[in-house]
């Protein structure tokens, strides 16, 4: 301990390099990874006994001490490989041979799952070489059994892109094997346009007053008529998290499951009758239960959605065509458009992007143009913004709406994780030339500037986002920034 500096030695890159190649060389990485291997018959005891309908009574006494003894260990031994293949790509593909050890105590064990993303989300090598479809079989099959663990389609997620580029292969694995089979793993989406509600989309620059012949707007039905009716439907064999068992019903309404909820006030129980009192405890403790519950499946379906962006990521048209009869562009533009939580619209923007946005015939300027035709030059006076073909110049008139004025409201105001996906849409069709007009662009730069402009914003109040979670708040550009470019954590920046 006398030789090392605490605050020094972590940010020494190089130092913490050395160590790790020291600690595989030495063979204690082998020595910690064999040792995973070894305990995963403590993993199958523990869930022998979460997937008994009595927990407490399905291990012995005995069995349950072993289980806490060995989770224990298996904690801090998967800590030490963690800390060994962070940011090493040598020390990763190494691990990468004992993958399925560590897959198989996923259930339990929080720090597998830390490890495996560590090693996907960074090492493009391993990602081409190492995931395979047994690997992929694993994931899924698990996901099947978790009853809906979010985790896992966290998992799935990291097997699809590296450094935020999409990987073609493992894209095509995910989307082909997901959906094989639907029941216990796909939330689907049922958009009813019989019942709609109207929507005020107000003046606006892109929004045509009437129908343009030759360049029609993509929705037009939600002009027209106002936002369908969104619900949500999935099967599975647990029937307390089926929608009859949760809610009563066969499908649950999005803006039911997602809506902004106040405050409620808290009952004191310390004046109250003690039997009363019980009564009243026991009865709160279901009611938890069963949120939770709810809730856990409100997080599943926004997972979902960041799972389907990551295997349409860069362009990926076999996961694009499975993905198109669940997530339509009219129900994904509505959930935008509503009134729920920021964290599912962030959900339904990032997938708008990839399934909808960025596909065929999309293609990208680089801005500035530093170089022009002649012919160009001789038949415009002043050189033209580069601007799609009259056709498309509409197609995304919703989505510019909606970006813009979410990106008025940024000015003084605390961000959240919607804001990000909303720049990064905003980011896109610029670069797709559908801002081709003076007064496009002043709505893009002005807006822009303001809400960069942090000077007003009171970061005093934290803030509470709907749904029962915290909301994700960037507290600046920086943040924002840092956010875009993988350094923050998945699902934004939270409080300080």
């Amino acid at each position: 301990a006398e030789h090392i500096t605490l605050g020094v030695d972590k940010s020494d890159q190089n130092l913490r390099v050395m160590r790790q190649i020291m600690l595989r060389e030495l063979g204690l990485l082998e020595s910690t990874l064999r040792i995973v291997n070894k305990l995963k018959p403590i993993t199958e005891m523990y869930d022998l006994a979460q997937n008994s309908k009595n927990k407490k009574k399905a291990l012995s006494e005995a069995q349950q001490h072993v289980v806490k003894f060995g989770g224990h260990l298996l904690s801090s031994v998967l800590d030490v490989v963690y800390y060994c293949i962070l940011d090493n790509s040598v020390n990763q593909m190494y691990v990468a041979d004992y993958l399925p050890d560590l897959l198989a105590h996923l259930s339990s064990q929080p720090l597998a799952g830390k490890c495996v993303t560590a090693m996907l989300s960074t090492n493009m090598e391993l990602q081409e070489t190492k995931i395979t479809r047994r690997e992929i079989s694993i994931f899924i099959d698990k996901l099947r059994s978790s009853k809906m663990n979010s985790m896992y389609l966290s998992l799935l997620q990291s097997c699809c892109s590296c450094e935020g580029n999409g990987v073609d292969g493992n894209q095509c694995k995910v989307a082909e094997m997901l959906f094989e089979d639907t029941n216990d793993v796909v939330i689907s989406m049922i958009v009813d346009f019989n019942k709609v509600t109207p929507y005020d989309w107000g003046s606006s620059i892109y929004i045509p007053d009437g129908v343009v012949v030759g360049s029609p707007v993509e929705g037009q039905t939600l002009i027209d008529k106002g936002l369908p009716d969104l619900s949500l439907a999935w099967t599975t064999n647990a029937i307390e998290l089926s929608p009859l068992g949760l809610f009563g019903k066969l499908s649950v309404r999005i803006a039911e499951l997602y809506k902004v909820e106040s405050k409620t006030n808290v009952v004191s129980l310390g004046d109250m009758n003690p039997d009363k009192a019980a009564s009243i405890k026991k009865a709160k403790a279901k009611a938890e239960e069963s949120q939770n519950q709810k809730r856990s499946i409100a997080d599943y379906f926004i997972h979902e959605m960041f799972l389907g962006a990551e295997m349409c990521m860069d362009r990926n048209y076999v996961a694009m065509h499975k993905l198109d009869p669940l997530f339509s562009f009219e129900s994904l533009v509505s959930v935008m458009a509503m009134d729920v939580s920021p964290k599912v619209k962030a959900g339904a923007c990032r997938l708008l992007f990839c399934l909808h946005v960025d596909r065929d015939p999309q293609v990208g300027t680089k801005i500035p143009c530093l170089t022009r035709t002649w012919s160009e030059i001789m038949k415009n006076e002043v050189p033209p913004l580069p601007y799609v073909e009259p056709a498309r110049q509409n197609v995304y008139a919703l989505i510019q709406h909606l970006c813009s004025e979410h990106i008025r409201a940024m000015a003084g105001k605390r961000w959240e994780e919607y804001s990000k996906y909303i720049l990064e849409m905003h980011k896109g069709l610029i670069t797709f030339n559908f801002y081709g007009t003076v007064e496009r662009l002043k709505d893009v730069i002005i807006p822009t500037i303001e809400a960069i402009d942090r000077r007003k914003v009171d970061y005093g109040k934290s803030k509470k986002s709907g749904g029962g979670g915290k909301s994700a708040v960037m507290t600046s550009s920086d943040d924002l920034l840092a956010s875009m470019s993988g350094d923050a954590e998945e699902g934004g920046l939270e409080d300080e």
